[in-house]
């Protein structure tokens, strides 16, 4: 059951370990850590990046599926409609999902190697 509070903290843009708030930075940016309990949303590791980049990578892919089903249900709609519409789509879809993604991977991470003491120093 931890597991999915923690899931449903991030999808929710809460922090995964503690579910404090204010974790968003404009648009598509998130902050270093999480105000409320001090939690490196990036573990400390240059490439943590990269499980975020990965399930941002799939919900776009997801949207693509989902656009040429819709192309293919639809084979009277312009083709240049619904490929102007389809990369603008997957654009802002990958933009706005991009901070889901990333307290997403950290509410995996956090499942399965739980926290240590070196997430929370540095403050």
């Amino acid at each position: 059951m931890k597991v999915l509070d923690s899931l449903l903290r991030a999808a929710r843009l809460r922090c995964p370990n503690c579910g404090g708030g204010g974790l968003r930075l404009g648009w598509i940016g998130t902050v270093t850590r999480c105000p409320s309990c001090g939690l490196r949303l990036d573990r400390g590791e240059t490439d943590y990046f990269l499980g975020a980049y990965t399930l941002n990578l799939i919900g776009a892919l997801l949207v693509a599926v989902a656009l040429a089903v819709l192309g293919a249900a639809h084979p009277d709609w312009p083709r240049s409609v619904l490929y102007g519409a389809g990369v603008g789509t997957i654009v802002l879809f990958a933009l706005w999902f991009y901070p889901f993604s990333r307290l997403l991977w950290l509410a995996v991470d956090l499942a399965l190697r739980g926290s240590r003491p070196a997430d929370f120093d540095g403050g």
